[in-house]
């Protein structure tokens, strides 16, 4: 799921209760399309919550499709600790 902030509490929950889980899970791609995302967001300073219920089992995109050039060492650190499954 992606979200942005404009997005409200309640259309969150409903998008979070309406699908149930199927035990797959496409983290690689849902960073890449949010780092997407990022690269237009209207402030300087962006924040890319990452939840997830397990590592990546799904996804087209590698770990390092996920890492932009000049990436915030934070989103590597975070990447690496999904792909060790720390």
């Amino acid at each position: 799921m992606i979200a942005t902030a404009a997005d409200s509490i309640g259309t969150l929950q409903e998008r979070l209760t309406s699908k149930p889980p199927q035990g797959h899970t496409a983290l690689f791609d849902a960073i890449y399309v949010a780092v997407a995302k990022l690269r237009t967001a209207r402030y300087q300073r962006r924040g890319l919550p990452i939840i997830a219920d397990g590592g990546d089992n799904k996804s087209r995109y590698t770990r390092a499709c996920c890492l932009p050039s000049r990436a915030p060492s934070t989103l590597h650190t975070a990447l690496e600790l999904i792909s060790t499954g720390i």
